[in-house]
């Protein structure tokens, strides 16, 4: 007798069949389609899902999902098409005017694959890789603003870009000096004296004398090996070596003088830090004189930082250097990393102060940090956990101020807590544990906080369900419900999913994979609705010829995809129109509880039925498939190899309408007049199937469903002959 009382080890890859001394073997699957591995035990039919409406125009690019959790009673789900954000609550779309509420958002399909986001009360902060970081603000159901994020203090770098401005220029070299093709942009200023320059190919040099505007001298660090620089390949570091004076002012603008000449027309927008305040330049006088704003300032009288006090810095977001692919908060500190010519460096706000990006030496100034160490750390995401974490191409990187205390400029601690890197998807917190895709997108992998340790450990969740990746698939997309169920949903490339019931209490962690007939899913995002999760698909269908994306909620109640419900409850009738407007197609129809089956509809999308009803469903099927894995004993050693014939199986069910073994019906009511025109009604219980072995084949059992009912197995017992 083999009895097979759980399913938590989820369907199993072909190469684990062998593997009889495997502890989980025996609460494995062969095949676990379209139900869902419970946590108790059993398998239970997936939810269906129910048509929402609002279609999103057609496109071959990516969407996105993104919830936005406003308090406990109001959440909403965003959809990004790469020109509007589309916006849904209470399973509708919002109207305005009685239109679709839409805003405008430009987003490229490379930036739709990859941004990031963190909600911060009301708001949301994306960054993409590709422009600024932007902001979402939600003002009212019907009334959300976007723009670009501003800052009191910018997160700023020192020295000049090279992509536009002053650098470029070409620039030669020949004996100890260098010459600039013009000086249309400022040319040499006498306080570049003391400056270097660097260039692409690694030579670097520091300029000591001013020859004229486009002349100086250098003395040479690595001597240049070309003569000619082109524009664009060579930087100018550093800042101008001069004292500043710079009289405070109650309007916040005033002027900064310069004892030698230190500033270029190109100036204006770039930022002066001084040990006691910061500026914004907003406009040129003359090289000695610029006009200022005052950002920030500890003093109220005049400023008179010395020559090798203060730094002229640019915004760091830029053409030149890069921008955001990440973004978290963070112990008070908004957190950015990842730019594309610094991918391993991140720069973390002032405490308390979002928009400040002040660097500075006290507890709670903002600070940048750069996690290069000879390995791929290009920064991918962030995320706030018991620590910052870094994940990057190559490992997870946690940084902390160490002995609990919270990370400040002078006590970031880096440690590699893996050596699994991670791909563009952001990683989801999943019962206490953080979810992540490995960088080649074919495996999942968990990592989580070790309080004894005082560090994290991580697993791959993936490794005995490997073939679930197979065939080229990729996970696009990911989300995590915790009520009614800990499911975590992967989106794939081919547009299936598959789901992982996640309890690391119980050690629970099965995959199963799920197909909609005729549709395939785009996104998936979770968002909290009447004290469940509420799970929301794109999805995409062909509707009437039109091809056509529109989202859907998962639901547990229903047993049907896409369905549409029309209730005239106190006024049946037999004539239901479908709300998605389906033209001469076919339907599944549920009518008061009870499955007709298939009806057409005609040229109006309507569907006629023989007799009156209420309540009306209309969609489409899914079958739940389970089979077996194949057969195990105690001691495989004696058996491998002998003939094995299954004579007898016993399956537990629990609240089941239907079912089938091996494609032969289980009865489970005998039927008569008075049950004809009711539901079925549901089964709790034991159905026993003698001569089994003279029925089927007696090896591999498979039990499914081909009507959309409810379904939950709870156990199987096998009476298995075994002779030689």
């Amino acid at each position: 007798n083999l009895l097979q009382t759980n399913f938590t080890a989820g369907e199993l890859s072909p190469s684990m069949f062998g593997r009889f001394d495997y502890a989980r073997y025996n609460n494995g699957a062969k095949t676990l389609k379209n139900v869902i591995p419970m946590i108790q035990g059993g398998v239970k039919k997936r939810g269906g899902t129910e048509f929402i409406g609002g279609s999103i125009s057609a496109a071959t690019d990516k969407y996105r999902i993104v919830p936005f959790v406003y308090d406990s009673n109001t959440a909403y789900i965003l959809i990004f098409d790469g020109t509007d954000i589309n916006f849904y609550k209470n399973k509708s779309a919002l109207l305005s005017g009685g239109s679709p509420y839409t805003i405008a958002f430009s987003l490229s399909a490379t930036a739709r694959e990859n941004f990031k986001y963190i909600q911060i009360g009301n708001k949301l902060i994306l960054v993409d890789g590709e422009s600024y970081p932007r902001y979402i603000e939600r003002l009212g159901d019907t009334n959300w603003v976007t723009g670009y994020l501003e800052y009191d203090v910018p997160p700023t770098i020192e020295g000049e870009f090279k992509n536009y401005g002053f650098c470029n220029e070409t620039l030669a070299y020949a004996a100890n000096k260098i010459t600039l093709g013009s000086a249309s942009t400022g040319g040499w200023l006498a306080s570049d004296v003391g400056r270097q320059v660097q260039f692409d190919d690694g030579s670097l040099v520091t300029i000591t004398n001013i020859v004229s505007t486009t002349v100086a001298d250098v003395s040479n660090i690595v001597t240049p090996s070309v003569a000619t620089y082109a524009a664009k390949t060579w930087r100018l570091l550093d800042s101008p070596q001069t004292s500043l004076s710079i009289p405070f002012a109650t309007s916040k603008t005033t002027t900064c003088t310069a004892t030698g000449s230190a500033f270029r027309a190109i100036d204006v927008g770039r930022i002066i830090l001084t040990p006691d305040a910061a500026y914004k330049i907003t406009g040129y006088t003359s090289s000695t004189v610029v006009t200022v704003s005052i950002l920030e300032t500890k003093i109220s009288t005049t400023d008179t930082p010395a020559a090798g006090a203060w730094t002229l810095e640019s915004f760091v977001f830029s053409a030149d250097y890069g921008f955001p692919k990440a973004v978290t908060f963070f112990e008070g500190r908004l957190v950015f990393g990842g730019l594309t010519n610094l991918p391993t460096n991140i720069w973390a706000s002032k405490s308390g102060q979002q928009k400040n990006f002040r660097l500075g030496t006290a507890d709670d100034s903002a600070f940048s940090f750069d996690l290069a160490s000879g390995r791929n750390e290009q920064i991918v995401s962030l995320v706030s956990d018991k620590t910052l974490l870094a994940f990057t191409y190559d490992s997870v990187i946690s940084l902390n101020g160490g002995n609990d205390d919270p990370l400040t400029p002078t006590n970031v601690q880096k440690r590699v807590q893996s050596s699994r890197g991670c791909n563009n998807l952001a990683p989801i917190l999943a019962d206490n544990s953080l979810i992540f895709v490995q960088r080649n997108n074919k495996k999942i992998a968990n990592i989580k906080y070790d309080a004894a340790s005082y560090g994290y450990f991580d697993s791959e969740l993936t490794v005995i369900c490997d073939h679930l990746l197979d065939n080229n698939l990729t996970i696009v997309d990911m989300a995590f419900s915790q009520e009614p169920y800990s499911i975590i949903y992967f989106v794939l490339s081919d547009g299936s999913m598959i789901t992982c019931t996640y309890y690391q209490q119980e050690q629970v962690i099965a995959f199963s994979k799920h197909e909609m007939q005729n549709s395939s899913i785009a996104a998936v995002g979770v968002i909290p609705y009447n004290g469940i999760d509420q799970v929301w698909l794109l999805i995409n269908n062909n509707i009437n010829g039109v091809d056509a994306y529109y989202p859907c909620v998962l639901n547990y109640d229903l047993t049907m995809d896409d369905v549409v419900t029309v209730d005239n409850t106190g006024s049946p009738t037999n004539t239901f129109s479908d709300s998605r407007k389906l033209y001469d197609d076919y339907v599944h129809v549920i009518a008061d509880g009870i499955y007709l089956g298939e009806y057409s509809t005609n040229s109006s999308g309507t569907v006629i039925l023989p007799n009156d009803y209420e309540v009306v469903q209309m969609g489409t099927i899914f079958a739940p498939i389970v089979t077996l894995l194949p057969i195990q004993f105690t001691n495989p050693n004696a058996m491998l190899g002998y003939n094995q014939n299954i004579n007898r199986v016993a399956l537990q069910f629990l609240n089941t309408q239907t079912a089938k073994l091996n494609d032969e019906t289980i009865e489970f009511v005998e039927f008569g007049a008075s049950v004809l025109d009711e539901p079925l009604p549901l089964f709790t219980g034991v159905k026993i199937i003698d001569q089994y072995s003279v029925l089927q084949d007696g090896k591999e059992i498979t039990i499914t469903q081909d009507e959309p009912l409810a379904f939950h197995l709870l156990s199987v017992l096998r009476v298995i002959d075994v002779n030689n």
